[in-house]
């Protein structure tokens, strides 16, 4: 499937209510088609539950223009964009998807040639949401990047579930997640200050 094959089709399902899952892993999308998806697609559908858009020629700047989609998408719980390049200022939009959107459970990174640069980005945005649901995340390990945020030692050893789930129960013991937290920049979690990194 080619970007003129991803135009029709999000013209065809435009507002379809019951649409959940939509695979198009290993084809040939690259940015028109992704934006069609973001910009047509999204919008017009708010019950999308899985994406799947790994393995396609998709850049930087159409990433983005999907990432910015997402961070205020409802019902979206799995996405993958595994097998396109992110560098750092790909990762800095998934950064900021990630630090808002409530509804992901689930994204996948494999074999995207994650910098460790882009690792702290997309870690950072994770840590800032005091409400993501996110439960895995294939790619690249947690432990060691959020160690280096100024988070106990221990947690290098852990895996990402376990990380994630000990994210969301600091949150939750925190009992303050308002809207100055809820929108915070992702990037207060990449201050060398250790004791800046827990809120």
């Amino acid at each position: 499937i080619t970007d003129a094959g991803i135009q029709s089709l999000t013209n065809a399902l435009q507002g379809l209510q019951s649409f959940k899952e939509l695979l198009l892993d290993n084809n040939e999308i690259g940015d028109g088609g992704i934006e069609a998806i973001a910009t047509t697609l999204l919008p017009s559908v708010r019950t999308l539950e899985t994406l799947n858009v790994g393995f396609n020629q998709i850049s930087a700047s159409g990433i983005k223009t999907l990432m910015k989609a997402v961070d205020d998408y409802p019902s979206l719980r799995s996405l993958s964009v595994s097998g396109n390049t992110i560098d750092t200022s790909t990762a800095r939009a998934i950064s900021y998807a990630l630090s808002f959107n409530r509804s992901l459970d689930s994204v996948s990174f494999v074999h995207c040639d994650i910098d460790q640069e882009a690792k702290r980005l997309i870690s950072s945005g994770i840590v800032s949401n005091c409400r993501s649901k996110l439960r895995q995340l294939a790619g690249f390990e947690l432990g060691p990047v959020i160690v280096a945020l100024g988070f106990p030692a221990a947690l290098e050893q852990w895996n990402n579930a376990q990380i994630l789930s000990f994210l969301r129960l600091m949150w939750d013991n925190s009992g303050d997640c308002g809207e100055e937290e809820e929108k915070s920049d992702p990037l207060y979690y990449l201050d060398d200050n250790a004791a800046r990194s827990t809120p």
